[in-house]
């Protein structure tokens, strides 16, 4: 009777051991899926030209990092809609400058793409009034991105955070009368 409540102990603890093992592997299996489907979705967007950096973090040259909320910049073809914030020393003085440097609807210029191995490196301009900024964007295959900003007329700024699809508005539905 010993030997049988032992058997049954043993047999139970070795099909609960290999259960775990599964449930394991199903973990495994959905984590790597869910990655591929990311680096799928990051590859249509980057291919689609029509895509949208959000920043979490902006890093000053000098200074520690700030954490942002609400900024973006958007790059819908040859057009990019860019509203960040700027943290820094300006060579240059406006009069009555109250808004950020970055924050400017305007055409592309010399939009390229480089792939690696895990990620993308995207170059492009923009001429702005009587300043020309230069915007290097890092995306990692999962869509996390580093974006670069120079301009011969303010120190360099980066940010830190991820590329999505353009939340596009509805369009309304129009009456036929006919």
């Amino acid at each position: 009777m010993r030997n049988y409540v032992m058997l049954l102990t043993c047999l139970f603890l070795s099909v609960s051991v290999m259960a775990q093992d599964a449930e394991k592997k199903t973990r495994k299996e959905k984590k790597a899926e869910k990655k591929a489907q990311q680096i799928e979705q990051t590859m249509v967007l980057l291919t689609s030209i029509s895509y949208s950096f959000v920043p979490d973090q902006a890093l000053p040259m000098k200074g520690r990092a700030i954490n942002v909320d609400n900024f973006f910049l958007t790059v819908d073809g040859d057009d990019v809609n860019c509203y960040l914030p700027f943290y820094g020393r300006s060579h240059t003085s406006g009069y009555g400058g109250k808004d950020s440097p970055y924050n400017f609807t305007k055409k592309v210029e010399g939009y390229t793409v480089s792939k690696d191995k895990k990620r993308s490196i995207i170059k492009f301009s923009v001429r702005n009034d009587s300043d020309k900024i230069d915007f290097v964007l890092t995306v990692f295959e999962t869509g996390s991105s580093s974006l670069s900003v120079t301009s011969p007329q303010r120190a360099h700024m980066s940010y830190n955070g991820a590329i999505g699809s353009i939340a596009k508005p509805k369009e309304k539905k129009k009456d036929k009368k006919e």
